[in-house]
């Protein structure tokens, strides 16, 4: 396929999880999606959490809606702050 523009990204929030790796929370709009080497058409909206790994590598995940996005990513990246229970 000949040069194409992908779908549109707009970051909603970042913030750092376990061990310091920063973790984003992403909408991604319809359009041209990077898959693998090449890239698909989707015709509808998504939410996307990522993760940079420490090599550098980035690792994500899609969702059909913010929320659920974003009880993914508060459950990596909200602090503990407390354990109850442990001794």
């Amino acid at each position: 396929m000949a040069n194409v523009e992908l779908a549109p990204r707009t970051l909603l929030d970042t913030a750092p999880g376990t061990f310091g790796m920063p973790w984003e929370l992403w909408h991604i709009g319809a359009g041209w999606h990077v898959a693998g080497s090449g890239v698909r058409w989707q015709e509808r909206d998504t939410y996307l959490v990522t993760r940079r790994r420490p090599n550098g590598t980035t690792w994500g995940q899609h969702y059909g809606t913010e929320q659920e996005a974003r009880e993914y990513f508060d459950t990596y990246t909200t602090p503990v702050v407390a354990v109850e229970g442990v001794r």
